[in-house]
């Protein structure tokens, strides 16, 4: 030590010096700075320390800054400490902190249980976009294909450019059938299994025409007018597999020249009945819808527009053909394909005043219409009007003003326009589900 320095104390035997104890309230004061872990370990290491270690003052301090984030939590713990004040303040600590400790338990193992939620959720959403992924695109782009290709080789067919089977023509269209049955069968697997409670997420959002007739028919209708629809072609190409071949030069000679006609290329002798069983087909699975519809007695719009739109001008359509090649062979072609006409004229009427309509209140402000009337006037130009044109040209064909190319032309190129669409579909992303489960993020937040 410095010479000049005093010490305040005591002078001990052998010139050592003792200095006063700090006294208890400065003592308390430092140990009011401590944590708890830290004022506990204090306590352990003298009777002194184990003794102001429990004031209670330093541990009302500690509940006060450990468990008090407002005034509000504040004014509950004061009135808590209030009711148990026959217990230490140290115990009051010690039960508080067990409380919160289990507390942080449970919403660590509830956000955890929440994360694994959402985890599973998501991976639920990406197998769903991706089944209907396939039923939908995949299936609209398959079938666009199929008919192109068996158009295409009916076509060739029919112009004796190649020979071969009808089996074989009608081949991609079978092959997208056997598809098609596949994802049917996908389809009643996931209506079947809707109960238990990892399938139900997947059929309340399932697209595609299958759950369509399962909902607004039966399991067992939709499944019959789907096997009607599916067996009509087979039994189609099979009919005129077994038709009497063309050996007459005098109709050869006819089938090169403008006035062919469909008696000539596809001859069905009377009294013979090979083309009833897809006919039979045809008729069957409209009935089924139609006693589905009837049975129901709570028609959707959906309902009401295939109804009027597609089943009954099949039908119809299907009569009279099978009247021409059968009973009735002098029936006109304007009158066999008078179902199909009309209905293909009122939709271009009606898509063409929704056209109009919506485009005028598309151009006093509103962009929606105008969007909408954009999407029916493409609907007009892509779809109803090459139907159209390929109606009009099969009824010149059936009258013998045309030859058989003038009917595949138009619809080929149209089916080769649908193709192209359907692959650029196919390419597109798919809208996420607005049903589905919120992001990782947000759940984990």
């Amino acid at each position: 030590m410095a010479s000049g320095e005093k010490l305040e104390g005591k002078q001990l035997k052998g010139g050592s010096i003792s200095i006063r104890p700090i006294p208890d309230e400065c003592w308390t004061r430092v140990l009011g700075n401590l944590e708890a872990t830290e004022l506990s370990t204090c306590s352990v290491s003298c009777l002194r320390f184990s003794r102001l270690s429990d004031h209670p003052e330093l541990w009302q301090a500690l509940l006060r800054s450990d468990f008090c984030a407002s005034l509000t939590h504040r004014a509950m713990l004061l009135a808590w400490m209030a009711m148990h004040h026959h217990f230490h303040p140290r115990q009051l600590y010690i039960f508080k902190r067990r409380e919160h400790l289990l507390d942080l338990e449970i919403a660590r193992a509830d956000l955890c249980q929440r994360y694994e939620q959402a985890r599973e959720q998501d991976r639920k959403q990406r197998r769903l976009r991706a089944l209907n992924y396939f039923l939908v695109r995949v299936i609209h782009c398959l079938l666009c294909i199929s008919v192109l290709a068996s158009s295409i080789l009916l076509w060739l067919k029919l112009k004796d450019a190649v020979t071969m089977s009808y089996y074989l023509i009608f081949s991609p269209v079978l092959g997208f059938e056997s598809v098609f049955f596949i994802a049917a069968s996908m389809t009643f697997l996931i209506y079947f299994q809707r109960s238990s409670t990892g399938w139900t997420f997947y059929w309340n959002r399932l697209q595609g025409t299958v759950r369509w007739f399962i909902l607004f028919t039966s399991p067992c209708e939709g499944f019959l007018v789907l096997f009607f629809a599916g067996a009509a072609l087979p039994l189609l190409a099979a009919a005129l597999a077994r038709s009497r071949p063309v050996i007459d030069g005098r109709f050869r000679h006819r089938r090169r020249e403008v006035t062919a006609t469909l008696e000539e290329d596809l001859p069905v002798p009377w009294p013979s009945l090979r083309v009833l069983p897809p006919f039979l087909a045809v008729w069957l699975g409209t009935g089924c819808f139609a006693f589905s519809v009837l049975r129901r007695r709570q028609c959707s719009s959906s309902c009401i527009g295939s109804c009027l739109f597609l089943w009954c001008p099949l039908a119809a359509f299907s009569t009279l053909l099978f009247s021409r090649l059968t009973v009735w062979p002098w029936l006109s072609p304007m009158v066999m394909m008078l179902p199909l006409l009309l209905v293909t004229c009122m939709l271009i009427l009606f898509s063409s005043f929704l056209t109009i309509a919506s485009f005028w209140l598309g151009w006093r402000g509103s962009r929606d219409w105008m969007e909408y009337a954009t999407t029916t006037l493409l609907a007009i130009l892509a779809f109803l009007l090459p139907m159209l044109t390929v109606e009009i040209t099969l009824v010149c064909y059936l009258k013998g003003a045309c030859a058989i190319h003038w009917v595949f032309a138009p619809w080929t190129l149209w089916l080769t326009g649908l193709s192209f669409f359907a692959l650029y579909q196919s390419c597109l992303p798919l809208k996420p589900n607005g049903l589905g489960a919120p992001h990782l993020d947000r759940a984990v937040a």
